[in-house]
């Protein structure tokens, strides 16, 4: 309680490991997306959102879960957990942000492909694990260009459930204050 600062923590008990296998990556891509914009806030609203707050937002994917992170000043904790719950609970996966991000995607994958250091990564990483999702430590160009919003739809349909998640809340906050912004937001 030192500082005026808190941090909330979501955490999906899903990554890419859940994949499908004709769909590698699929929990990254919509991790990708979900700071793209919900259906209550478009991407750029989201951003600015978090950032009139002076909070920061975060996703990322792993072999075993999906986390969203934020931290904020603990004045704003109803209103950081009011954003993550939205972006956790009503992504968009609009069509412009799935190309958009694709692209992006897709550009990257060709730079790197050239970086020895990422070569020798993957081929590690591809021989250690062969054929298991953990092998998969970026983006396969080919299955990211098969990938649609009912994919990712129904991945977060089928994943963002509350009996997969939970979250972890650190900071200048009270565990009943938690449990009522929480129970508000969620």
């Amino acid at each position: 309680d030192g500082l005026p600062i808190v941090y909330a923590q979501l955490v999906i008990r899903s990554g890419l490991a859940r994949d499908p296998e004709q769909l590698p990556d699929l929990a990254r891509f919509v991790a990708a997306l979900l700071k793209e914009g919900t259906t209550t806030r478009s991407s750029e609203r989201l951003a600015e959102d978090v950032d009139f707050m002076g909070a920061t937002l975060d996703v990322g994917a792993d072999s075993d879960s999906i986390h969203i992170d934020m931290r904020a000043p603990s004045d704003q904790f109803d209103a950081m957990l009011t954003i993550l719950a939205d972006v956790a609970m009503h992504p968009a996966f609009s069509d412009a942000e799935i190309a958009r991000t694709k692209t992006r995607e897709g550009n990257r994958l060709s730079l790197e492909s050239n970086d020895p250091s990422t070569l020798g990564r993957r081929l590690f990483f591809r021989l250690a694990y062969g054929s298991h999702p953990y092998a998969h430590l970026d983006f396969d160009e080919a299955a990211l260009g098969r990938m649609r919003r009912a994919d990712l739809v129904s991945w977060h349909r089928t994943h963002f459930v509350p009996s997969n998640a939970f979250l972890v809340v650190a900071g200048n906050v009270t565990a009943a204050q938690v449990q009522a912004s929480t129970t508000r937001a969620f």
